[in-house]
């Protein structure tokens, strides 16, 4: 059955399968090849159209962010710019919590925001010191409160402007 993972199927015919079914139903040339982006996945090679999409309120965990803070210089630096522009921890508040304090829509709203924007700036810290480019979008979403973390992706609004406006 073609697109199905399974014996005789690898990754690479599954996603070659998906993008000439793609390719066909938009009249446009199929892929060619497979471009790896990471170990687990694979995309093809011209694909040049990617969207950012970012989760709202009700994602945040008590943590989130800490350990890539900790092992990323830019994503360290989006969490001190956030603390920053609100004249508090919400580091500290999305860190160590308690899922309570955290939970409250004046906590969590910013603490995802950082939290993801600061993942965001980790991949793109990541991808260029491996001397990968890092793909652009075509455009920039988020459920709900997510949106504001959409236009600080897209530059539209700036990261303190964004955590104070949540």
């Amino acid at each position: 059955e073609p697109g199905r993972v399974g014996a005789g199927h690898d990754r690479s015919g599954v996603a070659r399968t998906r993008c000439k079914r793609i390719a066909g139903a938009r009249r446009v040339q199929p892929c060619t090849g497979i471009a790896p982006v990471h170990a687990r996945a694979a995309y093809p090679a011209h694909v040049s159209h990617i969207a950012f999409v970012f989760p709202g309120q009700g994602s945040q965990t008590v943590g989130m962010g800490e350990t890539l803070s900790g092992s990323s210089p830019a994503a360290a630096a989006v969490f001190a710019a956030a603390d920053a522009a609100l004249g508090e921890s919400i580091s500290s508040i999305a860190w160590s919590g308690p899922a309570e304090r955290l939970d409250l829509t004046e906590n969590a709203q910013p603490a995802l925001v950082a939290t993801s924007i600061a993942i965001l700036e980790a991949a793109r810290e990541a991808t260029a010191a491996s001397g990968v480019t890092f793909p652009t979008p075509v455009f920039a979403a988020g459920h709900s409160m997510g949106q504001y973390t959409a236009m600080v992706a897209a530059g539209a609004l700036d990261l303190g402007d964004a955590v104070r406006l949540v």
